[in-house]
C-alpha cells in the first residue's frame, strides 16, 4: 500500500519558527521543536538561516547533553532592536490580514440604515413615513454613539447624507 507523505510547506515552517522565536526569546532546538510541532531538521535549518541573517545569537548550553556529538546550543534573539523590528515585520507579512467584518454602530444605526434602504425602494406614498422613522433612529444613534470625532462619525454622516438626498434636500446633502 502506497501512502502519501505529507510535508509541511517551507514558508509555514519559516513563519512558525520565526514567530515562536519572537515569543520564546531564548530557546533550545528541542524547545523550538515542541513549540512549532515541526520536524527537527526543518527547525534546525530555519534556525541556521536566522543565525546567518543575524536575528539570533547562540551559546553552548550548560550542563550535560542527551545527544551524541557536540553540546546543544541555546539560541537567543539578538540585542539589535533594528533586526528584531525587521523580524517582526517579516512575521507580520506571513499573517493574513484580518477582516474587521461588518461595523456595528448600535441597533438604532442599523435600523436607520434598514429604513433608508427600504425608503429607497418604496413608492412615494410610503417614503415620507420611512424617512421620518429613519431620521428619528439616526438622531438617537448619533446621541448614543456619534460625535466622537472618530471613523464611526463618517458612517453616521453618510447615512445622514442619504436621508437628505432622499428628501431631495440637495444643498445640505452635498
Amino acid at each position: 500500500m502506497n501512502e502519501a507523505v505529507t510535508r509541511t510547506p517551507l514558508n509555514y515552517v519559516k513563519m512558525l519558527v520565526r514567530e515562536s522565536a519572537l515569543n520564546l526569546r531564548e530557546f533550545s532546538v528541542d524547545e523550538m521543536v515542541k513549540a512549532t510541532d515541526c520536524k527537527r531538521t526543518s527547525v534546525q535549518n530555519e534556525l541556521r538561516h536566522m543565525l546567518e541573517e543575524k536575528y539570533l545569537i547562540t551559546k553552548p548550553s550548560s550542563g550535560p547533553h542527551q545527544r551524541p556529538g557536540k553540546p546543544s546550543s541555546i539560541y537567543r534573539l539578538t540585542d539589535d532592536e533594528k533586526k528584531i523590528e525587521e523580524l517582526v515585520q517579516e512575521v507580520r507579512r506571513f499573517r493574513p490580514r484580518r477582516d474587521p467584518g461588518p461595523r456595528t454602530l448600535g441597533r438604532n444605526y442599523d435600523l436607520a440604515r434598514e429604513f433608508l434602504d427600504r425608503a429607497g425602494a418604496a413608492p412615494e406614498a410610503e417614503r415620507k413615513a420611512l424617512l421620518a422613522t429613519a431620521d428619528n433612529l439616526l438622531q438617537a444613534a448619533w446621541a448614543d454613539q456619534g460625535g466622537t470625532g472618530g471613523v464611526d462619525d463618517a458612517f453616521f454622516k453618510y447615512q445622514e447624507g442619504r436621508l437628505l438626498f432622499m428628501r431631495k434636500a440637495y444643498e445640505p446633502a452635498g
